[in-house]
Order: structure tokens, then sequence, then C-alpha cells
């Protein structure tokens, strides 16, 4: 169940095909000063905006000068039954059909200190859950998570020429926790 796509790689491979037509066709975005010269070009990804700023940048490493990560998707590492389990837990189905104390329960999870500002992202959540095209919200989910799991970039972040502030020098030794459905 991981949606229209013909496989686990297909949204990457998208979004890659996207990038290259629009560089075929225009180059990099225009970047030109007051006097016509050019800006460098910064590129900021997050989440999985960051798994797709790597490979950009590992692919058109002249042509964008600095790169920003936050929070970038793809520097997890799974095993095979880790990463079957995932695709297995985060469905198009379970993503709609999630009760309202699982959502609060998942946002409390992502958090250390779940600060109070976080209800208002609860209520954004909950809000969109109504809408009749919250499905493909939930297809865009499965999809990301499919791209993360497939996509890994930690171990290419070697091959970036752009200059960082820090580049961890092992392996994130992430503590990997398997999703729990909330239970009444």
């Amino acid at each position: 169940a991981r949606g229209a796509l013909p496989s686990d790689t297909a949204l990457l491979d998208d979004l890659a095909e996207v990038i290259d037509h629009t560089h075929s066709r225009y180059g990099m975005l225009p970047h030109c000063g007051s006097a016509g010269q050019p800006l460098p070009l910064i590129l900021l990804g997050h989440s999985m905006g960051g798994q797709i700023a790597v490979t950009l940048a590992l692919k058109y490493p002249g042509e964008i000068q600095k790169l920003v990560l936050t929070s970038p998707a793809g520097f997890e590492t799974f095993t095979a039954p880790e990463r079957e389990q995932l695709r297995a837990f985060y469905t198009v189905a379970s993503i709609q059909h999630t009760p309202e104390a699982q959502v609060r329960a998942n946002h409390k999870y992502n958090f250390y200190h779940m600060s109070p500002a976080v209800d208002l992202w609860i209520a954004e959540r909950l809000r969109m859950m109504q809408c009749d095209d919250f499905g493909l919200y939930a297809r865009t989910v499965v999809n990301s998570m499919a791209g993360m799991l497939d996509g890994p970039i930690f171990e290419r972040l070697p091959q970036v020429q752009q200059p960082d502030c820090q580049r961890p020098v092992a392996p994130l030794q992430l503590a990997w926790r398997p999703p729990v459905a909330y239970r009444a």
C-alpha cells in the first residue's frame, strides 16, 4: 500500500526529473544582483527537503554555493525489518484514521519538551483531518516515508562539496523506537 507510485524510489526519481527538467530548460533559478552579477545560490532543505537538497547539491556542486540542512530526512539508518515495520505501520488508511488521542501522543513523542505552541499544530492537524482532500496529505506522508527509507543520504555526505557549519564525524546512532499504536 504505497499509493500509486510504481516503486519506493519513484518519489525521489520524480523530484529528480522535475529538477533535471528545470535545470536543462532554465539553468538554476535566476540569481543576479543589481549589477547583473551572480549572487550565491544557497539551498535550504528541511526534513524531506533536506534529503532532496543534498541530492541536488551532489548533482550540481558548482551551482550551489552553500547548503543548509535542518532536520534532514535520510540520516537515519534502519535494518530491513525496521524498514518493513515502518512501511506496514504508516499507510494512507492509518494516517487518515488516526484517533485524536494518537495525534496528541505522536506530537508529544517527537519533542523532548513540548511547548504549549505545539497545541496549535495539533489543532491544525485535527482540522486538516476533516478536509475532503486529507487523503492526498496522507499519501504524501507515506510516499515521503518511502523516500526516506529508500534514499538514505548520510553515507553520501562526505561527497558534498559545499561548505557546512558542522558535519558529524561518525554515523549517528539514533535510538529507533518502533511505532506504538495508542491504546485507550
